[in-house]
């Protein structure tokens, strides 16, 4: 058996789903031949395309087209009755499964969220119903199913009605082997005041992020930790609205946007926080698919305490691993007393960042994904 992992992100932009590619291509290998296609590998079309964005532009559109079509003859080039392809986007997986009924090769899509529910936070909204009938195409000629959450695992299961999918459960992750930097080296490096209490975001900064509920109860623990500051990185359609939000409060100096960074940056980011933050504003999206998001478990493999909103899923993993502060969502309130409570407390921080690295390593590492990841193709694969 020989893997092909797909996916249409350009990995050098250092998000969680670049991440994830990543390090189930550099884990795979260890029992099985592996390749990787992705975006970036062509210059033509390498670059950011901001979600929901692929088919609304003339330049992302290109990009995106181009891409799948290079997919396609490298797909029925390099694929075989002994090859599985893994891919994590709806669009390459319908072009994966359409192309094995020529070259019987087996298709494995890893689902992170519904399209269509994905769709109305973004300017793809009006597609919503088009992208919802393609994506279900994709699950249809799927060999097998990966889903990121028990929740869209069932959501899958009800969307596609009296059809019968193979669906498995297979979370994200974060990264035991690494080696958390000391929090006063990481700031000099990142030019961060030593004597401030940090607290950190990192990731994405789109609609769905909770990062407006987040600014908010800012104002609120600089009140009361003067010393506070709170530290964003990454980039997105949110900034510019969220620079808006901040330009006229007496706390603005305090807030630092850090823009997209290279990921063995962002994890120096990380080891820099005191408290690291995943802000939970009520939405469908979450109601729909649940939350398994690797900024919490890179978070935790940094050795940082948590706060996080009670999403499905996170939430509990959060509560069993003790690693940190679960908070209901929309409550800035709450979000600002569980910030507030641990930049008071080092000694229930650092309890609970070795908590999260202990749950990291046990539970919850890339090298399991991708043992489980394998023993999954191996399964649909002929013979398996």
């Amino acid at each position: 058996m020989k893997i092909l992992l797909a996916t249409a992100a350009d990995i050098a932009e250092a998000r969680g789903d670049s991440v994830h590619i990543q390090k189930l291509f550099y884990y795979l290998q260890r029992w099985t031949e592996v390749s990787l296609l992705h975006r970036g590998q062509i210059r033509l079309v390498s670059g950011s395309i901001e979600p929901g964005t692929e088919l609304i532009t003339i330049r992302n559109l290109f990009k995106t087209g181009t891409y799948h079509a290079i997919f396609a003859i490298w797909t029925l080039v390099r694929g075989n009755h002994e090859t599985v392809i893994y891919c994590r986007d709806w669009s390459v997986a319908l072009v994966a499964g359409l192309l094995s009924f020529f070259r019987h090769f087996r298709v494995v899509y890893e689902a992170n969220s519904l399209v269509d529910v994905e769709a109305r936070m973004t300017p793809a909204k009006r597609l919503k119903g088009l992208l919802a009938l393609l994506q279900l195409a994709a699950f249809a000629v799927a060999d097998e199913i990966v889903a990121v959450t028990p929740r869209l695992a069932s959501s899958i299961g009800a969307i596609s009605g009296a059809r019968l999918l193979s669906i498995t459960v297979v979370q994200n992750a974060g990264d035991s082997e690494f080696e958390p930097v000391p929090k006063g080296m990481a700031r000099r490096e990142l030019g961060l005041s030593g004597d401030s209490s940090i607290v950190g975001f990192v990731g994405s900064l789109a609609p769905w992020q909770g990062l407006r509920l987040l600014v908010k109860a800012f104002r609120v623990i600089a009140e009361q930790v003067p010393e506070a500051e709170l530290v964003i990185v990454g980039d997105g359609p949110e900034l510019a609205p969220l620079q808006l939000e901040i330009r006229d409060l007496p706390y603005r100096s305090k807030v630092r946007f850090q823009g997209r960074v290279a990921h063995p940056v962002a994890l120096k980011y990380i080891c820099s926080f005191d408290v690291a933050v995943v802000p939970y504003e009520s939405s469908l999206l979450f109601e729909t698919v649940g939350r398994s998001p690797i900024k919490a478990y890179e978070y935790m493999a940094c050795g940082r305490p948590l706060v996080v909103g009670a999403f499905p899923g996170l939430a509990e993993e959060v509560t069993e691993a003790r690693c940190g502060i679960v908070v209901p969502p929309d409550d800035i309130g709450s979000l600002a007393s569980a910030v507030v409570r641990l930049l008071r407390n080092p000694e229930q921080r650092t309890q609970m960042g070795e908590a999260g690295r202990s749950y990291v390593a046990t539970k919850k590492s890339w090298s399991e994904v991708a043992r489980r990841i394998f023993e999954l193709c191996r399964s649909v694969a002929p013979g398996g």
